[in-house]
């Protein structure tokens, strides 16, 4: 059937795609404006090297989370829900959790969706009402998921490269200004915050997204690529995507 994406059945073993695809998805769910907001949380309260030991250590747990839950995802082929129906929590069980999912995705859905209005509507420099704006990409996102992972696949493949060049513009710009070495040393110029709440924070702010790795990793081909899969996508995106945010709100900083 066309436009079929196996949201009720397995996915069979001719549709199972290549680990970059799948990664270049995954990569694109963890490197967002969310995950720099993160970031700059850390480094207003700690070291750059405080950051990312914390960042680190909660990239191992998701990704311990992500894997475990992954792999069961590329074996049986199935998706979050359905791997939850048929593992012992029934139908029910099972619908209490996408509840509980979806509660979750609907706040993170929320920030990502304001915080794409809010950038549109600085670029159009203020000319459309920032709520219409809401609206309007709220709308244009539903639309690219409701088609499912063959579309996701295609807004991956030209957001991801674009995020990149767009990180690498940006730490060239800093590093060109700023003393990197300076802004390595310097201190938080907020309270400290300790190990375990850093920790917790960035485990947290993608804990939902390791939890639902199946509805991804079912069209990865074995546990091998699911482990690459999810171990580049975290570690490279967690740890990018931090470093960059801490210089920024140590510059930032200096610059007030």
């Amino acid at each position: 059937m066309k436009g079929e994406d196996f949201a009720l059945s397995r996915v069979p073993a001719e549709a199972r795609r290549p680990m970059w695809e799948v990664f270049l998805i995954r990569f694109g769910a963890v490197v967002t404006l969310s995950q720099f907001i993160v970031g700059a949380e850390l480094g207003y309260g700690m070291t750059l090297k405080e950051t990312l030991i914390a960042t680190l250590l909660g990239a191992v747990l998701l990704e311990i989370i992500s894997f475990l839950c992954g792999v069961a995802g590329a074996w049986e082929g199935l998706s979050t829900s359905l791997l939850t129906r048929w593992s012992g929590f029934g139908r029910l069980g099972s619908s209490l959790i996408g509840l509980i999912i979806g509660i979750s995705c609907i706040g993170w859905f929320g920030v990502q969706n304001s915080v794409f209005a809010e950038g549109v509507n600085q670029a159009l420099g203020g000319i459309i009402n920032v709520k219409i704006l809401m609206f309007l990409t709220g709308i244009l996102v539903t639309l690219l998921v409701v088609y499912g992972y063959k579309m996701l696949s295609y807004t991956a493949s030209i957001a991801v490269p674009g995020f990149i060049i767009a990180i690498g513009i940006a730490t060239y710009k800093l590093l060109s200004k700023y003393d990197i070495n300076t802004l390595m040393n310097s201190m938080p110029p907020g309270p400290h915050l300790s190990l375990g709440t850093a920790i917790t924070v960035v485990a947290g702010g993608f804990m939902v997204g390791a939890v639902i790795t199946p509805d991804l990793s079912r069209y990865n081909r074995n546990g091998k690529d699911v482990f690459w899969m999810t171990i580049l996508s975290i570690f490279a995106g967690e740890l990018s995507v931090t470093f960059l945010a801490v210089l920024m709100s140590h510059i930032r900083v200096q610059m007030l």
